[in-house]
């Protein structure tokens, strides 16, 4: 299961978010989307993703919408964790994951 939250600096209309959504479903998504909250300027939205979050889909949501996207990714079943952030120019900050210890 991946976790997105997308903050903006600015408040955020339904259609940004809506465009953000469907931009998800296309480019990151694997299967079962849902908005989880939704705030004055981010949202949080969860999905299943293919084994590994795709940190040059979240770059790019995040440059093309001019929006700050925190990605986190579990599998539980498989002892595997991944973080990805990108800033609002679409830059890539933080791309890292880890096994579990037991």
């Amino acid at each position: 299961m991946t976790s997105l939250t997308i903050m903006s600096d600015e408040e955020m209309s339904d259609e940004k978010q809506s465009a953000i959504v469907a931009d998800i479903k296309e480019t990151i998504e694997y299967t079962g989307g849902d908005v989880l909250y939704t705030d004055e300027n981010y949202f949080e939205y969860q999905c299943d993703t293919r084994w590994g979050i795709p940190s040059d889909a979240i770059a790019a949501l995040a440059g093309k919408h001019s929006v700050q996207v925190r990605a986190i990714g579990r599998k539980d079943g498989c002892a595997f964790v991944q973080v990805v952030c990108a800033n609002a120019a679409g830059k890539l900050l933080q791309d890292e994951s880890i096994g579990y210890a037991f």
